[in-house]
Formats: C-alpha cells, structure tokens, sequence
C-alpha cells in the first residue's frame, strides 16, 4: 500500500511539471520599458488561459503581441496582489504579426501609478479551419 502511494505522489509530481505553464519573473527596468510577461499558446477555437507572473510586478499599461497566426482576443481580466479584479471586454482582432493598442490599467497609488498583477486571464478565438498553424500570444507590461 505505501509503494502505491509513493508512485501516485510521483506521478502527480512529474505531471504537474509536464503541464505547468513558462513562468517569466518580472525583471527590473526603469519606468516606460516594455517587458515581455508571459506566453500562452493558442490552439482551441475558443479557450481562454493564464499568465501567472513572478515575483513584484508592477506595471501601469499592458498590451498583446501575435505570433503565426491570426487571434481574436474577447476579454482579459487582471487579478492584482490585493485580490481586486479589473475585467475588460477587448474584442481585438489580432493579425499574425500584430499587436493590440495599449491598455491602461486603472491605479490605486496615485504617487506611483502603478499596480501589482498576479495573473491575467484572456479569452480568445481562433479560426481553426482556415488556419492550422497554432499562435502564439504574448503579454507586455509597461513599467
């Protein structure tokens, strides 16, 4: 019975590194530098996914780059350090290539302008048929 149970816990280990996402620790940089977040792959026709960022993230704007194929992006919401949710409904169209305008994140600290993110969930839509490449989106933050 202890052998059973010894090979579930290693099996659930190495799947949980097998399935877990590319983390990106924030790096340090001055104010108004863009700094790449995290990047999710896209092959659902309608999905949505998470970036979870590392260690003290601090940005004032955030915007979207696409990569091999074209991506519709639905609606993101940013959970911050605090536990407060800022929902947005986007609707960018998203050209393989392209990336979104910048999005502007409300603030709490009116000396800095800055918010804490914890994560970022978007929603997006691909058009699976027409193209059988999978894109790649990446999530920029704006010190």
């Amino acid at each position: 019975m202890k052998k059973a149970i010894l090979f579930f816990i290693a099996l659930s280990i190495f799947n949980v590194d097998l399935l877990a996402q590319d983390l990106i620790a924030s790096k340090t940089g001055p104010p108004g530098t863009w700094q790449e977040l995290g990047t999710v792959t896209v092959k659902d026709t309608v999905n949505h996914d998470d970036i979870v960022l590392v260690g003290q993230a601090e940005y004032r704007s955030l915007k979207f780059k696409v990569q091999d194929a074209p991506v519709n992006i639905l609606h993101m919401n940013v959970i911050y350090q605090n536990g407060k949710v800022d929902q947005f409904n986007l609707k960018y169209l998203l050209p393989a290539g392209g990336e979104s305008r910048v999005i502007d994140l409300k603030t709490d600290n009116l000396k800095t302008g800055v918010r804490k993110i914890r994560r970022v969930t978007i929603w997006y839509q691909t058009d699976s048929l027409a193209h059988e490449s999978t894109a790649k989106v990446s999530l920029w933050g704006m010190k």
